[in-house]
Parts: C-alpha cells; sequence; structure tokens
C-alpha cells in the first residue's frame, strides 16, 4: 500500500511540475467580491504571510521574482485612494521624481493606476524594511460598491517594465466582469 501512495504521489508531482498549486490546467483566479483575477499564464500561488493579503502570486520561484498581492478591507476601509496612493509611492526613495498615477474609468468602475521605481522599502508598514535598488511597482486601486481593491506589483525594475501591459490587462479584464 505505502509503494503504491509512493508511486501515486510521484506521479501527480511529475503531472504538476511547474504548474501553480492548483488543479491541473485550471487557471489560477483570485476573487474579491465583485471582481474575479485570472492570473498571467505560468505565475504561482504563493502562501499569504500577513492577514492583510488575500492572495499573493508569483512570477517564479526564484527569491527575486516579481510578486502581485491582493488587499481588500471591506467598504469604507483601508484608508483613501489618495492615502494609499501616497504611501505606495513613499516606499520609493525616489517617488518624488518617478512616481506617478493615473485614473481610469472603465465599465462605471474608477480604477487608479500607479507607478513608481528606484529603491523600494519592502516590508510591513511601521515595521522593519529592506531597501531594494532598482525595483518598481505597478499597482492599482479599484474602487467597488463593496469597498477598494488594491492590486500590488512589485519586483526588480526591468520585469516590471516588461510585466506592465500584463498587469494592466489582468485588472481591466477583472474590472470588466
Amino acid at each position: 500500500m505505502k509503494t503504491r501512495l509512493l508511486i501515486f504521489l510521484l506521479f501527480v508531482s511529475t503531472l504538476t511540475a511547474g504548474e501553480p498549486p492548483t488543479t491541473v490546467g485550471v487557471p489560477l483566479k483570485v476573487t474579491l467580491a465583485p471582481l474575479t483575477f485570472t492570473a498571467p499564464a505560468g505565475w504561482i500561488d504563493v502562501p499569504v504571510t500577513s492577514p492583510m493579503r488575500k492572495a499573493t502570486w508569483r512570477s517564479s520561484p526564484e527569491p527575486d521574482a516579481t510578486e502581485i498581492a491582493f488587499f481588500t478591507f471591506g467598504k469604507d476601509q483601508g484608508g483613501t485612494v489618495n492615502e494609499n496612493i501616497q504611501r505606495w509611492l513613499g516606499q520609493f526613495s525616489e517617488s518624488a521624481t518617478k512616481g506617478e498615477s493615473a485614473q481610469v474609468i472603465l465599465n462605471s468602475r474608477t480604477i487608479h493606476f500607479v507607478r513608481s521605481s528606484g529603491t523600494f522599502s519592502s516590508g510591513m508598514p511601521g515595521g522593519s524594511t529592506t531597501p531594494l535598488p532598482d525595483y518598481a511597482l505597478c499597482g492599482a486601486i479599484i474602487e467597488t460598491s463593496e469597498g477598494n481593491i488594491f492590486v500590488k506589483m512589485t519586483g526588480p525594475q526591468a520585469t516590471v517594465s516588461k510585466l506592465e501591459k500584463t498587469f494592466t490587462e489582468l485588472v481591466t479584464d477583472a474590472a470588466k466582469s
């Protein structure tokens, strides 16, 4: 019996090698009412390490991989849009010169896109941080009737720049639903 179980586990591990830890062939998704986000091809699900995060995806298992984090706190929770934009930009020492934001309305939903690059201070707000040079952020705050949804992609600047279009599509596809 133990041999059969071991063979089965080895077989399953070969089927799912390199795939996100979800059902094989099923895209990785996260639903934050009322929106559903579908991961870019090849991204992996990462265990959530903070009660504030609803989901975390990484572009690869490498330590310096680009990461997308999802947050929502409920109606009238989590601070204003502007407070969050300023907090995100404040995570970069160069935000005064390299940070920017733009507002888009899509299907009656307001989306605030944020970009910044430079030396990123990773870590929890108010806690210890680690300076990461040559990093970038693409963020989106989507206003919904159930509360704002915060989607934040961070990673090495070169990689984030290549993935910016993918990130924008991830957010706008969810907002269309």
